[in-house]
């Protein structure tokens, strides 16, 4: 199992592309410090919108969320959706493409 960890940063753009093998279990941490310019997160839910990846170990601190994502080969919509301090609600999409083992990972790069 491969445990490497992808960070984003909400305040670049609105959704993140990325792909990974479906033997991967790998945690994605957004990085909401820049994005909530010095408001704190109060709460944050990760929900699958479309897909079969699983989702598991939610977390978050006063600037970051994170959560890990397996599954099988497939597309999958992953949304983060944050409560700030001051009642802003905030959202950041994760398109994510898991491949089959079979077929030869490609870099993060593969979707720009």
């Amino acid at each position: 199992m491969n445990n490497q960890k992808r960070t984003f940063n909400p305040l670049l753009k609105r959704q993140t592309r990325y792909q990974q093998a479906e033997n991967a279990k790998l945690k994605y941490i957004g990085n909401w410090g820049p994005a909530i310019q010095g408001t704190t997160i109060s709460s944050s839910e990760w929900t699958l919108e479309d897909g079969n990846a699983t989702l598991s170990s939610e977390a978050n601190t006063t600037t970051q969320t994170s959560v890990f994502i397996d599954g099988t080969p497939g597309e999958n919509t992953i949304v983060n959706k944050v409560t700030l301090a001051n009642g802003e609600i905030n959202e950041h999409i994760l398109k994510l493409r898991i491949t089959d083992n079979d077929i030869p990972y490609i870099n993060d790069d593969y979707w720009g």
